[in-house]
């Protein structure tokens, strides 16, 4: 602790730095995103459900629960399937949703796949749970749709607007763009990293994005109270050094 309040970091000074850092880092994220994209999972694309019942329920437990899926999972990842969702049920029943495919032989894929998956399956648990019977197979649409995206952007705008108004009769009208920007900011620095680093994009990302931002304007309004705080008890001082 003592090291670092004996230092005098020109931090603000050199403000002109980190923002060419935040620049370059969000103009190659944003880059890749145009020319990529973003590695969307099953949440946003949709897919195709498989549903499979086991002859003998699973009986252990939540631990024999856990051991199958993990078992299960590692024989989808075996067929370059990782991207999947599998859940079980009512303790014999075993769901699980593959990506879609776009082209035309989707159907003839999404079928070779329930053949490799039950094949995979039998050899896994037939011993242990009896025979595996496919119950059938649906398409299904993403759980992110185009109408949730747009709600969510039309959300995010809202709060920025609201946001703006808030911190503008708190504090000034400059300090609200600054806490806006800020916001923006951050957003762009994750979503260019997901994009640049592939990470496959759920349910779990919106969840993590939305903690973000709200860190990311508490920690704002923090520090306009210490800057508020600080230019009063240094009048005249430069902002810097507030």
């Amino acid at each position: 602790m003592d090291f670092f309040r004996r230092q005098n970091w020109d931090i603000v000074g050199k403000a002109w730095l980190w923002l060419g850092l935040s620049a370059v880092t969000i103009a190659i994220g944003m880059t890749w995103w145009a020319i990529a994209g973003l590695n969307l999972g099953i949440d946003f694309t949709g897919g195709v459900l498989l549903r499979y019942q086991f002859d003998l329920p699973v009986s252990g437990g939540r631990a024999e629960e856990a051991q199958l899926l993990g078992q299960v999972r590692s024989m989808l990842s075996e067929h370059r399937l990782a991207k999947t969702q599998i859940q079980l049920s009512g303790g014999n029943q075993l769901f699980v949703r593959v990506p879609a495919r776009g082209d035309e032989e989707g159907a003839t894929a999404a079928s070779e796949v329930e053949k490799s998956i039950h094949a995979g399956l039998g050899k896994l648990f037939g011993d242990k749970y009896g025979g595996i019977t496919v119950v059938g197979s649906e398409t299904v649409g993403p759980i992110v749709g185009k109408q949730l995206r747009d709600q969510a952007l039309a959300a995010l705008l809202l709060g920025c607007l609201l946001i703006l108004i808030y911190i503008t009769v708190r504090y000034e009208f400059r300090f609200a763009i600054a806490a806006i920007i800020s916001l923006l900011h951050d957003v762009a620095i994750i979503v260019g990293a997901v994009a640049i680093l592939r990470i496959e994009l759920d349910t779990s990302f919106v969840a993590a994005l939305l903690t973000i931002i709200g860190y990311s304007i508490n920690d704002t309004v923090v520090i306009f109270d210490r800057i508020r705080e600080n230019r009063k008890l240094r009048r005249g001082a430069p902002f810097a050094e507030a």
